[in-house]
């Protein structure tokens, strides 16, 4: 889900029943705008409380970034996104 409020993007990702990565792999989200198509890495997917959660929040108006992209990443330095574990539309929330 994310949210625009008060000139803030604000979003949040959970995900559940996750497989550990292995070696020095990691777990990324992104946020992507279709068209045109850009996209915008939110960062490291961390575990809180057993629940992988990815939260990401800007200034600038990410409405239009409205599909998320979970990738699993070799810790190999390049910052293109690797192989798609899950995909989705966002929902918006007040």
């Amino acid at each position: 889900s994310f949210s625009f409020k008060d000139s803030k993007y604000s979003m949040l990702a959970t995900f559940e029943n996750l497989s550990e990565p292995q070696n020095s792999d990691f777990y990324e989200g992104w946020v992507v705008q279709k068209t045109p198509f850009k996209f915008i890495s939110t960062g490291k997917v961390e575990k809180v409380n057993g629940v992988y959660t990815n939260t990401y929040s800007s200034g600038d108006n990410l409405s239009s970034y409205n599909f998320y992209v979970l990738t699993i990443e070799p810790n190999d330095g390049n910052p293109a996104p690797a192989k798609h574990i899950v995909e989705g539309t966002m929902n918006k929330v007040n």
